[in-house]
């Protein structure tokens, strides 16, 4: 089987995230690190990297993985995936920021 999501055009034309499976209403489509963002620490040059950035009540996020797209795509209305925060401790119990991707 190859990856549940990939990269390519959509029904218009422009590039997306496309799913290679069907996902149940609420399954975990992706469970996406993220990296906490002080927003002091952004320059002013990185003008488009604010579009790019996860804001939950608790932290401002930097995800990797498909997030980073999507949450550009739920801004413009034209997303079929909820994002939410999730904090977890590690093996170590550091703490570490995710955002879930759901169908």
């Amino acid at each position: 089987a190859g990856p549940t999501l990939s990269w390519q055009p959509g029904p218009d034309g422009r590039l997306a995230v496309i799913a290679n499976k069907n996902f149940r209403a609420g399954e975990v489509v992706e469970r996406c690190y993220c990296l906490p963002v002080e927003k002091t620490h952004i320059p002013s040059s990185a003008q488009l990297l604010p579009e790019y950035l996860f804001r939950s009540a608790a932290a401002l996020l930097f995800p990797f993985g498909w997030a980073l797209l999507y949450n550009r795509a739920a801004r413009e209305g034209d997303h079929n995936v909820s994002c939410a925060h999730e904090v977890r401790k590690d093996r170590q119990g550091k703490v570490r920021h995710y955002v879930l991707l759901r169908a």
